[in-house]
């Protein structure tokens, strides 16, 4: 399986500090999956940003549980 998480954009200090939750996540995947992690503070998109770049690479995504749309 191939998994995107996406750090967005704080909105406020522009931070390049990575967000250690990304890689830790990363980390515990188990082997055989793909994880790829995109920083909002680095590289910023919006929803169709996103949209384009799942489908550009075929990428899979599922929404947190804070987000059930």
């Amino acid at each position: 399986m191939r998994i995107l998480l996406y750090n967005p954009d704080n909105g406020v200090t522009r931070n390049f500090m990575p967000h250690l939750w990304m890689f830790l996540l990363q980390s515990l995947t188990p082997d055989g999956h793909e994880v790829v992690l995109i920083d909002g503070n680095a590289q910023p998109m919006d929803e169709a940003g996103i949209a384009r770049f799942v489908r550009r690479t075929k990428y899979r995504t599922c929404r947190s549980a804070r987000d059930p749309q």
